[in-house]
C-alpha cells in the first residue's frame, strides 16, 4: 500500500507557478475531520438514524447511547481502492516509470511517436481521479458510566488523489494530493429520561499532513524533487440526538452537526525526496515551492457539516433466519467534490439486515451510485467488504468513481 501511495504521488513533480487550472485546488471536501467506517459506506452513508456503537465516532454521537455493555477494538486497519488505480500503478510501473528513467526528451528526438503514443495512455488512464485510503484504528474502548456511555479512541487516516488533465499544449499535466490524519474522538452519549431521545457530544483532536504535486509530465525530475510537509492541528466539535420509536414502533429520526472547528492553517513541517540516488545528496528544499503549496491550501475552507435522517425498523418473525432489518434515509450537507455541489448530492439511502446472527448485509444509493457490503462477526474478529460510488464532479452522473474497501478488527464486540 505504501508502495502504492508513493508512485501515486511522485507521479507529479513541482512548479508552484504550473497552471492552476489544472490542480485539485485546496480540496475542501478533505478539510474535514472524518475518519470512513465501513458499515456507513456500505448503507450509502445512511446511517444518521441508525444507531451503532462504531458510527458514534464520526457520524452521530448520539449513537453511543445504544451501547449494550463493553466494547474494545484491540487493533483495526481498513483499505481502499477507487477509480482503478492499480491500473494507474501499473501503467507508472512497467510504463511511465521507465519512459521517466530513460528521459523524455530524449524519447521525443528518437522515438516521437513512442511519447505520443505515452502520453495518449497516460490521458486514457488518468482521466478519472484515482484514490488511495487506509485507517489504523490503534485502539478504542466504549463503556457505560453511570447514566452516560462514553467511548474513546485513536485512528490514523491517509488519503490519497492523482488525476491526469490533458494540458493546453497538449501535454499531461499530472497531480497529486496526500493527506494524513491522527485523530482523537472523545465521545459521551446518553438516554434522557422520561423522553424517547437520546443525545451525544464529541470532541476529536486532529494533527494532520498534507502534501501536494503538480507539474507537466515534460517537467518531471523524480531524482531532483522533494515531498513538502504541510502540519496543522486543532479540536473538531459534533453534537447529535437520536428520537426511537417516533409516532410508531421502529421508527427513529435523527440528527447531527459535525466538524464544528477543525484544523487550522496547515504551514510547512518537514521534506524528503522522491528518489534520490542513495550516493547523492538530496536535492535543496525550494522555499518559493513551499510558499506556493502554503498558498494553495490556505483557500481550504472547512465548514460544519449538517446530516438528518430517518429509519425504520421492518419486524420479521421469530423463525426468520433475517433479523435487524432496516431502511434509511439522509440527506448531509457536505460536498464529495473540490466543487460546490446541489442539495440533490446529498441524499442517501440504505438498508441492512442481520443473517443466521453472524452476517450482517447492507445496501444503499449515495449520490444516485449503489453501494453494497457484507460483514462477518466471528466472536474476536470482524471482517467487512464494502463498494460505494462517490461523485467527485460538479453534478450528479459528471465524475463518478467506484471505490472497494475491505477492513478487519480485533476486540470485544
Amino acid at each position: 500500500m505504501r508502495a502504492l501511495a508513493l508512485s501515486l504521488l511522485a507521479l507529479a513533480a513541482a512548479t508552484p507557478e504550473a497552471s492552476a487550472q489544472y490542480r485539485f485546488g485546496a480540496m475542501s471536501q478533505d478539510a474535514a475531520v472524518d475518519v470512513p467506517e465501513i458499515t456507513a459506506l456500505a448503507m450509502g452513508d445512511a446511517v444518521t438514524a441508525v444507531p451503532r456503537a462504531e458510527t458514534s465516532f464520526f457520524s452521530n454521537p448520539a449513537h453511543l447511547a445504544s451501547l449494550d455493555g463493553f466494547r474494545l477494538t484491540v487493533v483495526g486497519a481498513q483499505a481502499g481502492i477507487g477509480g482503478d488505480a492499480w491500473e494507474a500503478y501499473t501503467f507508472y510501473r512497467d510504463d511511465f516509470g521507465p519512459a521517466l528513467e530513460e528521459g523524455l526528451d530524449t524519447i521525443n528526438d528518437t522515438d516521437p511517436d513512442r511519447l505520443r503514443a505515452l502520453y495518449d495512455e497516460a490521458l486514457e488512464v488518468g482521466r478519472n481521479q484515482k484514490t488511495l485510503d487506509a485507517t489504523a484504528e490503534a485502539l478504542s474502548v466504549q463503556f457505560g458510566a453511570g447514566p452516560l456511555a462514553i467511548g474513546v479512541g485513536a485512528f490514523g487516516n491517509v488519503r490519497s488523489r492523482a488525476k491526469v488533465n490533458r494540458g493546453g499544449v497538449g501535454v499531461p499535466f499530472l497531480d497529486a494530493y496526500s493527506q494524513a490524519d491522527f485523530v482523537v474522538p472523545v465521545v459521551a452519549a446518553m438516554d434522557l429520561p422520561d423522553f424517547p431521545l437520546s443525545i451525544g457530544v464529541s470532541a476529536a483532536y486532529v494533527q494532520r499532513r498534507v502534501s501536494a504535486k503538480a507539474d507537466f509530465v515534460d517537467q518531471l525530475e523524480p531524482d531532483d524533487e522533494k515531498l513538502y510537509l504541510l502540519k496543522g492541528e486543532g479540536i473538531a466539535l459534533s453534537a447529535g440526538v437520536v428520537s426511537e420509536d417516533f409516532l410508531l414502533p421502529g421508527l427513529n429520526l435523527g440528527m447531527a452537526v459535525s466538524n464544528i472547528g477543525g484544523v487550522g492553517d496547515l504551514t510547512y513541517s518537514e521534506s524528503w525526496a522522491i528518489s534520490t540516488p542513495e550516493d547523492e545528496p538530496e536535492p535543496a528544499d525550494d522555499p518559493a515551492e513551499i510558499a506556493g503549496l502554503e498558498a494553495r491550501f490556505a483557500a481550504r475552507s472547512a465548514t460544519p457539516v449538517l446530516r438528518m435522517g430517518a429509519a425504520y425498523t421492518i419486524g420479521l418473525p421469530a423463525a426468520s433466519p433475517l433479523n435487524d432489518l432496516a431502511v434509511s434515509a439522509d440527506w448531509i450537507s457536505g460536498s464529495t467534490s473540490e466543487f460546490d455541489q446541489g442539495p440533490e448530492a446529498g441524499v442517501r439511502l440504505g438498508a441492512q439486515a442481520r443473517l443466521a446472527g453472524f452476517m450482517n448485509l447492507r445496501a444503499g444509493l449515495a449520490q444516485g451510485y449503489p453501494t453494497a457490503g457484507v460483514g462477518l462477526d466471528l466472536k474476536y474478529l470482524q471482517i467487512d467488504y464494502a463498494t460505494y460510488g462517490v461523485e467527485d464532479g460538479r453534478t450528479l452522473g459528471q465524475l463518478g468513481r467506484r471505490n472497494h474497501v475491505v477492513q478487519l478488527r480485533l476486540g470485544i464486540f
